[in-house]
């Protein structure tokens, strides 16, 4: 069933072909996936892609450009950019502070400067781009062999040696430059990116998976940044050790940029067992403990399963588990009391709950001004004693409050799998 479109998305696809001809066949897999309606859903008139000879240092800049032309002109102030370049990239070792270029179609290694498109100047034509949030995705590793004479046979002059040297973290660095912007690079330093079973490179293969929602919940209706990077994480380093025995280990720089949607969901929500998140601050764990021996019985036969923010393992990246286990849940449980309203991680928790779409069940646990909070104000439904809402610390029987609230979530949760 085709979605609305994903009408914020804007994409920079390119493919340099050159010596490198299964970047082209790379570029269009991807092409194809961002503009199909079925999966990513970008408008076609907002995605710019340039394969072989298009792919020319000029011409990726008046492409950056034409792109924020477009933004400006559709008054959209919540574009995400998406750009993918497959070709190859490294450090000029021979010029003084070895700058980083990716080669562009035509390069020649006698002139780097003067034929291929310097990371910097990459990186800072990108930042003229007016989208609040951008991912750029690098397939290109020390793999395939640099011509070293720009395909000029009749040219009498040695060219210069081999003096490339691939440096993806070195890339990365590069292009995190500016706010909102994650940058993931197909392979570290000195690895060579794969080719997949199917004719495409393991992380194009991977990519292409991940933005037709291969790790996003089937209820959610948006592909997010995180659930595109848990997918080539894990994915690409697995299949280039099954078909190659070898190490492809992806390289993503995130830091300090906050949750966002990178495209369409066209998957078909089918929810077999609904998945309950219960949002707490410590201080209300006991109240936790009381709920969770309420939905253990429906938990026991399948009927949901359950999580809470105490089941985080030690050692774990702590917002990477909250992130994956908010977009597993379809029913998200808010245990409200002063001490919930007072924690910042419960309110940002919240709002990407809100973000997400989820349903959202918030619960009045102890007194506390909840009504100053205008969603848990105008959502806060229960328990309820008498038609009005009542704390459950103020119940005589607590247990009546919390089997009153299990109710809910069992509601909630037939409605979902009808």
């Amino acid at each position: 069933m085709t979605k609305e479109g994903f009408t914020n998305g804007y994409a920079l696809i390119i493919g340099v072909g050159d010596d490198l001809p299964d970047t082209i066949k790379d570029a269009k897999k991807v092409h194809q996936t961002i503009i199909d309606p079925e999966r990513a859903s970008y408008p076609s008139d907002q995605v710019v892609l340039l394969l072989e000879k298009e792919a020319t240092n000029d011409q990726v800049l008046a492409a950056i450009q034409q792109l924020k032309n477009k933004i400006q002109q559709d008054h959209n102030t919540q574009a995400t950019v998406l750009v993918y370049y497959s070709g190859h990239g490294g450090l000029d070792r021979n010029a003084p502070d070895s700058p980083f270029y990716f080669l562009t179609n035509g390069y020649d290694t006698r002139d780097y400067s003067g034929t291929c498109l310097e990371g910097a100047v990459f990186s800072q034509a990108l930042s003229q781009l007016p989208a609040q949030k951008m991912i750029i995705l690098l397939d290109c590793c020390y793999a395939g062999q640099l011509k070293t004479k720009a395909g000029r046979e009749d040219e009498e002059d040695e060219p210069r040696s081999f003096d490339l040297q691939q440096d993806n973290q070195k890339m990365v660095n590069i292009l995190d430059q500016g706010t909102g912007r994650v940058i993931i690079a197909s392979s570290t330093a000195n690895q060579v990116s794969y080719i997949g079973n199917q004719g495409l490179s393991i992380f194009t293969e991977v990519l292409a998976e991940a933005l037709s929602g291969k790790n996003t919940a089937k209820a959610e209706a948006h592909v997010s940044f995180s659930d595109v990077w848990g997918h080539i994480g894990k994915e690409v380093s697995k299949r280039a050790q099954e078909l190659y025995q070898q190490a492809q280990d992806p390289v993503i720089n995130a830091q300090d940029v906050t949750f966002f949607y990178l495209c369409q969901n066209q998957m078909e929500e089918v929810v077999e067992v609904p998945k309950v998140f219960i949002l707490n601050d410590p201080a209300d764990n006991s109240f936790l403990e009381d709920l969770d021996k309420q939905l253990a019985g429906m938990a026991r036969r399948g009927k949901i399963s359950k999580w809470n923010t105490n089941q985080i393992v030690a050692g774990s990246s702590i917002s990477g588990t909250l992130d994956r286990e908010l977009q597993e849940a379809q029913i998200i449980v808010l245990l409200v009391s002063a001490d919930y309203l007072a924690s910042d991680r419960c309110y940002d928790i919240q709002e990407k709950a809100i973000n997400l779409g989820k349903r959202i069940l918030p619960v009045i646990i102890r007194h506390c001004l909840y009504e100053d909070d205008d969603y848990i104000n105008e959502h806060a439904k229960i328990p309820q004693q008498n038609g009005v809402v009542t704390p459950v610390a103020a119940w005589e029987h607590q247990d009546s409050a919390m089997a009153q609230i299990a109710g809910h979530i069992r509601a909630l949760a037939q409605e979902l799998k009808a």
